[in-house]
């Protein structure tokens, strides 16, 4: 997972925090500057903190996730009954 390259929405969010921070910046030389509230800027406040909003919605499609989430079913007893095949290459290591 930790390969995988962020989604649109993870881009969206950090683009609206960075374009927010950029305008505090610009509106550093004023003494009162009139700046909005950075909840929906990639900021949400929760408990009376401000937290970063990471995304909208899920990180990666349902599809996906119940892909990665399946586990194959095994049957023990159909796997014992079958019997291994042979190659060509097998010929060279039997005992004499």
């Amino acid at each position: 997972m930790s390969l995988l390259p962020p989604c649109r929405d993870t881009l969206i969010m950090h683009l609206k925090r960075a374009n927010y921070q950029t305008l505090v910046w610009l509106s550093a030389a004023q003494a009162m500057p009139d700046l909005p509230g950075p909840d929906g800027h990639g900021w949400e406040s929760k408990d009376g903190t401000l937290q970063i909003k990471l995304t909208n919605g899920f990180f990666m499609p349902q599809e996906l996730v119940d892909i990665m989430i399946e586990e194959p079913e095994v049957n023990l007893a159909d796997a014992e009954e079958e019997e291994p095949e042979f190659d060509d290459t097998d010929k060279y290591f039997v005992d004499e």
